[in-house]
């Protein structure tokens, strides 16, 4: 009882976060759309997750985890140098690198071929949707699958209780 209840609940969210997706998108708010999307693929993350600082303390709030990153990186840059250099050894062959300066004709071939790449991606980004639109549309389309009972969103992981 309590997992159909569960299942309910996340598929409730899923089809809420996919109106919501095609609200936003409607509007044209492309940064909604992106954190829609996230959290429909399940790769959304917390903005200010709580750090742990070097003496053991948790910070939670955002100065106090601004102030330890810049007490974290005034150590790591101002640290003296180390006693002994490094051992770096020196290449077993030399790479044969033309450091001359390029001809003419060299210059108008690159410059021909970036015009042609740039003619090419403008001609197939024509034809397909921007990728948040991609994952929006495969997104709702996992929903309905869902709905009907084709496909899983949530992938059972082996363990009980999940």
């Amino acid at each position: 009882m309590v997992k159909k209840s569960i299942r309910k609940d996340k598929r409730d969210y899923i089809d809420s976060l996919a109106k919501q997706a095609v609200e936003t998108a409607g509007k044209g708010n492309m940064k909604e759309l992106y954190m829609t999307t996230k959290k429909l693929s399940n790769n959304f993350q917390q903005a200010h997750k709580p750090i742990q600082y070097k003496n053991g303390n948790t910070l939670t709030t955002t100065e106090d985890q601004l102030k330890g990153w810049v007490e974290h990186f005034e150590d790591l840059l101002n640290r003296s140098e180390p006693e002994l250099p490094p051992d770096i050894p020196p290449a077993d062959t030399d790479l044969s690198i033309n450091c001359d300066r390029p001809s003419n004709a060299e210059i108008k071939r690159a410059i021909g071929t970036l015009k042609m790449e740039k003619q090419q991606d403008l001609m197939t980004s024509q034809l397909k949707p921007s990728k948040p639109i991609q994952r929006l549309l495969s997104t709702c389309c996992m929903t309905s699958s869902i709905r009907s009972g084709r496909m899983k969103l949530f992938p059972w992981n082996g363990k009980k209780g999940s």
